[in-house]
């Protein structure tokens, strides 16, 4: 219970001055005291007067006689301020005498930088110097006037772990992470996103959906799409690129087809999900979908192709990874050897682009739109282990950047890649995730985007206007 304190001051209403305490009435401004009533209520004067109710003019004439036998008692002190509004009508129409306080003194630190900080809003808006400014600036000429502390403040750990009880992490949460401690923050613990599913969106779920089943027995492209769709209203222009790219998935499908035909992989998984326990002192998960397994067994081996399908743009490049970013297809490694999927050797891992901008007219137009399809990410640099995969790997017809000179050797724009470095990129992937997990739970979510030639952590940030970042914040990542 809130405890009663002798001798405090209370809040009351005018109508409860009586004559054995001390009153301080403040705001005798007018509209403030005496209160005005207006003719709005929901019976107006004239059906008041039928009815018998008192009128706005009435109620005023009221409040205005208790308010003046309140305020005339000698206990009572009363004060308006000057800044805000006129002085109350009561003090002209009863000639009660008004003495002006020139206040010599500020007593209180908040108070007069307060103070401090709006006269020098009148000076700097509109050239109004007040006389006291000089006196209050040199006494607190470090008020941090027109400044704002964007830093974040380190909030308690035992507070945060009973809020989030336990932590789920995945790609995406981590790729957030490490391109902004705050934006973590913000989007996988506080969770303030908008979360809006866009038409982007849905057609990546749309695309994923039809590649992981396109290849069951009695699959029918048309049912399977119409009946993905026949819960969703379109408008115009959305209905328009349904149709378009409806052409284009089934032609995905097609180039997909074909490549199979260059590899003797014979089995795959789709949308496999692997989830690994990370326990510390709260419950910690790390999972993960792989869009596309493919793999063969030889003497006891499992030979794996790994494949991200991207309906956007992304960077292979795994020299980022140190920082722990662009780490799809590492992540796609570290989840691999942590699936049921014993004994792997990793053939090569890449990502699908599965929508293409529309090519430009050529003599070889079919050939060149098919390129748009060919796979990005890294080969195996053992030929005879790239040749389980791509029999055509001398010249890939289905691999980016792949091919091998007259003398052997793999050319030098080939993103081929060895046993011992696949090893190292997964024991620092690994390490990044253990090392985001610690600083999660060490509650360190400074604000700290990264940026270099190709990375721009803010570029479409949804949080441009919470973090008011500046250049202090912002980390230059060396261009690798």
């Amino acid at each position: 219970k809130n405890k009663k304190i002798k001798n405090a001051i209370n809040i009351v209403d005018i109508e409860d001055i009586d004559d054995e305490k001390y009153y301080f009435v403040l705001g005798f401004n007018d509209g403030l005291l005496p209160k005005i009533n207006k003719n709005e209520d929901y019976f107006n004067d004239q059906e008041k007067e039928k009815l018998g109710i008192l009128t706005s003019l009435e109620k005023n004439i009221i409040d205005r006689k208790i308010t003046y036998e309140k305020i005339s008692k000698k206990n009572v002190f009363v004060t308006y301020n000057v800044d805000k509004k006129y002085p109350s009508s009561l003090i002209k129409e009863k000639n009660l005498n008004v003495k002006k306080l020139e206040v010599s003194c500020y007593d209180s630190d908040i108070y007069n930088k307060l103070s401090l900080a709006r006269k020098l809003d009148n000076l700097i808006k509109y050239n109004i110097k007040d006389n006291d400014l000089s006196l209050l600036y040199s006494n607190y000429k470090d008020i941090d006037y027109l400044k704002y502390n964007n830093k974040y403040t380190k909030i308690d750990k035992s507070t945060f772990y009973n809020y989030i009880n336990s932590l789920t992490l995945s790609y995406s949460s981590l790729d957030t992470y490490y391109n902004c401690a705050f934006k973590y923050y913000l989007k996988n613990i506080l969770k303030i996103s908008k979360n809006e599913e866009t038409f982007k969106i849905y057609i990546g779920k749309l695309f994923h959906h039809i590649l992981e089943i396109c290849n069951n027995d009695n699959f029918d492209f048309d049912l399977e799409f119409n009946k993905f769709i026949s819960d969703k209203t379109f408008n115009n222009k959305e209905t328009y690129f349904i149709n378009k790219l409806k052409k284009d998935l089934l032609y995905v499908i097609k180039v997909i087809k074909k490549f199979d035909s260059y590899s003797s992989l014979d089995k795959s998984l789709n949308e496999e999900e692997v989830i690994i326990n990370k326990d510390k002192n709260i419950k910690i998960t790390f999972k993960g979908t792989i869009d596309k397994i493919k793999y063969k067994e030889i003497n006891g081996k499992n030979y794996v192709v790994l494949i991200d399908y991207k309906t956007g743009e992304a960077d292979i490049d795994i020299k980022n990874v140190r920082y722990g970013l662009n780490m799809q297809l590492p992540i796609y490694l570290y989840l691999t050897i942590n699936s049921n999927l014993k004994n792997v050797e990793f053939v090569g891992f890449y990502i699908q682009k599965i929508i293409n901008n529309e090519i430009k007219y050529s003599d070889n137009y079919e050939f060149n739109k098919e390129k748009e399809y060919y796979l990005e990410g890294y080969s195996n640099n053992n030929k005879d282990i790239i040749s389980i995969f791509d029999k055509n790997y001398m010249d890939s017809l289905m691999i980016k950047s792949l091919k091998v000179t007259n003398s052997g050797n793999f050319y030098a724009y080939s993103n081929v890649i060895s046993n011992d470095e696949i090893e190292d990129l997964i024991k620092l992937t690994e390490s990044k995730i253990d090392e985001a997990i610690d600083n999660i739970l060490d509650c360190n979510f400074t604000i700290n985007p990264k940026k270099n030639k190709k990375i721009d952590s803010c570029r479409y940030c949804e949080f441009n206007d919470i973090c008011y970042k500046n250049e202090d914040d912002k980390i230059y990542l060396e261009d690798l």
